[in-house]
């Protein structure tokens, strides 16, 4: 079915609405998302906060070439569009394997953390952009304090001054997924530390990026290499590369000291210049994974409590990579 957003105001706003604008029927206010279960089969656009309490859960359908606009919400506290409390969760699908309906997080800010989402409970979202989203405090996009599992997600311009431009997870799990056949790019992601993830103390990141995909975090010809960087609180943090496809990383990721697993795939680092290094302790490498480092600069890596510090060579012959051993 289709879900519409009826307007829902008192007599008193609709009354100044006639008197202050021209329009005979002006959207004041919108409802939030629509209630559990609800198959979304046309585009369809809300502009109001939806809290999902504590132990209940949202699951939304998206149908083939339906999309659904989150933007414009503001919260003063944590979560613009979406707060997911403690044992509640939230799941947003296609329809179907490979469909093309989108969710699109756009324009909304909190005051405090989580300009679009912030989780306590758990999220999984699949085929969604999150764009020009913006808190004050943390996670531009996204603040997770429990679990977060993305597929085919991608995140451009989101901002904040403290941590994590697109996502803060705040000692939780966030899994980035990527499927065959597709590739993503994050871009133009901001914040005062890590521009696209800040992890704090054990909190795991895992990109899944299957055999024909990539992910793409950062712009090759970005001169500020803080932006859409990789960042953590401590050496306790874990990011985990896993599935048979490609992660790029083009930002300066030294502000990262924790632990980096390339269980399979391709790791290729773009540096730029000396100072973007990543560093990082590497903890396990399986046979066949590769890290290649692309450009100059340098690539800084600790193995157990001996420090790699290694000047890998440009190489721009196709195929060319620097085995991880």
């Amino acid at each position: 079915m289709s879900y519409t957003t009826p307007l829902r105001c008192p007599l008193w706003a609709v009354l100044a609405a006639v008197v202050f604008s021209s329009a005979l029927f002006l959207p004041l206010f919108a409802d939030p998302l629509p209630p559990d279960g609800t198959v979304i089969s046309s585009n369809t656009t809300v502009t109001d906060r939806t809290t999902i309490v504590a132990g209940s859960s949202l699951a939304l359908t998206l149908a083939d070439s339906a999309t659904l606009t989150i933007r414009d919400s503001f919260f003063s506290g944590m979560g613009g569009a979406v707060y997911v409390n403690d044992g509640a969760t939230f799941t947003i699908a296609p329809a179907t394997t490979n469909g093309t309906g989108r969710v699109v997080y756009t324009g909304n800010t909190a005051s405090l953390y989580g300009g679009a989402i912030s989780n306590s409970g758990s999220v999984t979202l699949t085929e969604v952009t999150f764009a020009s989203n913006t808190a004050v405090m943390d996670g531009g996009a996204i603040e997770n304090y429990d679990s977060v599992m993305l597929t085919n997600v991608t995140f451009t311009g989101n901002t904040v001054s403290g941590r994590g431009g697109a996502i803060d997870n705040w000692g939780g799990t966030v899994s980035i997924n990527v499927t065959s056949g597709t590739h993503i790019e994050a871009t133009g992601n901001t914040a005062g530390t890590g521009g696209f993830l800040y992890a704090y103390a054990s909190a795991l990141t895992t990109f899944n990026i299957e055999a024909g995909a990539t992910l793409t975090i950062g712009d090759a010809g970005e001169t500020n290499k803080a932006i859409d960087s990789i960042a953590s609180y401590n050496a306790t943090a874990v990011l985990t590369k896993s599935g048979a496809g490609k992660l790029v990383l083009h930002a300066d990721n030294s502000q990262f000291t924790g632990t980096f697993n390339i269980d399979a795939g391709a790791v290729e680092i773009d540096g730029g210049t000396a100072s973007h290094a990543l560093n990082a302790t590497l903890a396990s490498a399986n046979a066949g994974a590769a890290l290649t480092k692309l450009g100059g600069g340098t690539l800084t890596l600790y193995q157990g409590q001996h420090r790699l510090h290694r000047r890998l060579q440009h190489r721009r012959r196709r195929g060319a990579s620097q085995p991880v051993r």
